[in-house]
Parts: structure tokens; sequence; C-alpha cells
């Protein structure tokens, strides 16, 4: 897909058209262009060279909420849902990109996405699970020239750093809200943190974290993913709830 196809894909999922097929969808005047920077023949950016912008899914506002530590009874409070929810993003994310591998060191999912906001902002991001939980990342403005190929450059008109509070939570709310309307695949992939091995993903239809320790094999895997399955209606009740 040439830069002009890319530029347009993006205003016509903004219009509400939005393209599954092509990885491509929207919410209220907000499109998301998703790519899996492994197997993508539109290799625009540079993901090394990104950095965080915000926190999101189950570590959202935590760095503000750390602030008020003294009103906060329980560590838990920091925390605004179980972070198994997060394996839902990556769930509907290996929907619409079936060649997304799942799993690494101190990572679950890590794709890129182009941007483009009722304004008509236009930016590229990533879209990740890490260290820190799911997280939106992006490039500075002033770097744009040194990280992106000249005909992309053209068609960003703005970087995420610099946009306030609100538009950073009404961006955070469309791009949930948007993945709400893709159907979630079931998957899983093993997490190394430093703890061990956490086999996470999402079993009919249920997302799950379960700790391996430092050592496991096939056969583990296998019986934690019946176990989700077996157990489904008792596993995860309070997720259900939320239904």
């Amino acid at each position: 897909m040439d830069i002009n196809d890319f530029s347009n894909l993006a205003v016509r999922v903004s219009n509400g058209e939005d393209s599954f097929n092509q990885a491509a969808i929207g919410f209220q005047g907000y499109g998301f262009i998703f790519r899996d920077f492994r197997h993508s023949y539109d290799s625009y950016v540079i993901i090394s060279q990104s950095s965080k912008v915000f926190n999101m899914g189950a570590y959202r506002g935590i760095s503000e909420r750390a602030l008020q530590l003294d009103t906060i009874e329980s560590l838990n409070e920091l925390v605004r849902y179980k972070e198994k929810y997060d394996c839902l993003f990556a769930g509907s994310l290996k929907n619409l990109l079936p060649t997304l591998e799942l799993g690494g060191d101190e990572i679950l999912f890590y794709v890129w996405m182009f941007v483009r906001t009722p304004e008509g902002k236009q930016f590229p991001a990533t879209f990740y699970f890490g260290a820190s939980g799911t997280a939106l990342g992006g490039w500075r403005s002033e770097n744009y020239d040194k990280v992106f190929p000249k005909n992309f450059a053209q068609i960003i008109n703005v970087s995420p750093f610099d946009f306030s509070k609100d538009e950073k939570e009404s961006l955070i709310e469309a791009l949930e809200l948007a993945l709400k309307k893709v159907p979630v695949s079931d998957f899983y992939g093993v997490y190394q943190h430093d703890g061990g091995n956490a086999l996470m993903g999402v079993k009919v239809g249920v997302p799950f974290i379960i700790e391996l320790g430092y050592e496991y094999d096939d056969t583990d895997i296998e019986f934690y993913l019946e176990e989700v399955e077996f157990y489904k209606d008792k596993f995860d009740e309070v997720y259900r709830k939320m239904q």
C-alpha cells in the first residue's frame, strides 16, 4: 500500500468505514490502522526509536494515583482492573493481524498504528503490552525527519506527546472502544519476566494469566489451557459479571 492509499484509508476509517481485512477500524471520528511490524510490507516506522506516551488498560492513570498513596489504603487500588483483561486487546489484534506473534521477553504483543483524530490530526504510534502493562508509544515531532521516510513524514502533522490530558484520555477511550468492535480470537503466549514465565492468553473467550515459574514444557501449557476451558464458568466470574 503506497502512502496516498494509506492516508486515504485512515480518512475512510475515521468516517466510519471499518475494514477488518485491512486491520483498520474507527470510533466516533478516530481512525486506527494496525500493522504487524514483523510481517508488514508497510515498513514506515523504526520501532526501536519510539518511547512510551502513556499507560492504558490495568495501569492507566497509575502515575497520578501513585502520587496519592497517602489516601490509598491498598496497593491494589492503584490498578483499574486486573491485568489479565489486557489480554483481550491482544485477542482483538490477533483477529485483525493473524500473523501477530504473541509472547516474549517482557512482551505479550507489539504493533504499530497510524492514527487519525476527528480534528484531522495524523500520526504513527505503537501499541504494546510490556513491562508496565499495556501502553501507547510514539515519536516526538522533532525526530520525525530522522526516523521516517520523507513521503511518510509528510502525512504526519502532530505527535501524541503534544496532546493535552483531555486529548490523551479521548484517544485512549476511542482506541479501547474501537478494539471492542473486533471479535476476540483465542490465543496464548508465554510472557517472560523477572519472576519466571507467565502463560497469558484467551481461551473460550476467557482472559487468563497463569504463572509457570522458571521451567515449563508443552505438557504444562496443554494442562493449563485445558483447565481454563474446563473451569471457564468459575475461572473468571468477575469478568463475566462485567459483560
